[in-house]
C-alpha cells in the first residue's frame, strides 16, 4: 500500500467515523430528550402530589384555626351574653322591688285613708244618732 493509498484509506476511514459519530451524537440526543420528558413528567407528578397534599395539609390547618377562633368567638359571646344577663336580672329585681315596696306603700296608703273615712262615718254616724235620738239597731 502506498502513502497516497494510506492517506486515502484514512480519510475514508475518519469520514466514516465522522458518520458514526454524527448518528450516535443524534440517536444520543434523542434518547436524552425522551429521558429530558420523562424526568420532567415524572417531577411534574411528584410536584403536583406535593401541592395537593400540602393543599390538604394546609386546608386542616386552616379548618383548625377557623374552628379555634370561632369556638373563642363563641365563648366570648357566650360571656358577654352572661354578663348582660345578670346585669339585667339585677336591674329587674330592683324594679320589682321598687314595685313591691311602691304597692305595699300605696295598700298602707289606701288602708289609712280607709280607716280615716270610716273613723269619719262613725262619727257622722254617732252625731245622726245623738242629734236625733236613734240608736243604731244594729250596734251592740
Amino acid at each position: 500500500m502506498t502513502a497516497n493509498e494510506f492517506k486515502k484509506l484514512l480519510t475514508e476511514i475518519g469520514n466514516l467515523i465522522d458518520a458514526r459519530a454524527k448518528t450516535t451524537e443524534t440517536f444520543v440526543r434523542g434518547v436524552v430528550a425522551v429521558e429530558v420528558k420523562a424526568s420532567e413528567e415524572r417531577q411534574n407528578q411528584q410536584f403536583e402530589a406535593f401541592k395537593q397534599e400540602l393543599g390538604k395539609e394546609l386546608a386542616k390547618k386552616i379548618d383548625a384555626l377557623l374552628e379555634k377562633r370561632l369556638e373563642e368567638h363563641l365563648q366570648g359571646v357566650e360571656e358577654h351574653f352572661e354578663t348582660q344577663l345578670k346585669e339585667l336580672k339585677g336591674e329587674l329585681l330592683g324594679e320589682i322591688l321598687a314595685a313591691r315596696a311602691e304597692a305595699k306603700a300605696n295598700d298602707l296608703d289606701m288602708k289609712a285613708k280607709i280607716i280615716r273615712i270610716l273613723h269619719k262615718h262613725e262619727r257622722w254616724l254617732e252625731e245622726m244618732e245623738k242629734a236625733t235620738g236613734v240608736s243604731d239597731p244594729d250596734k251592740n
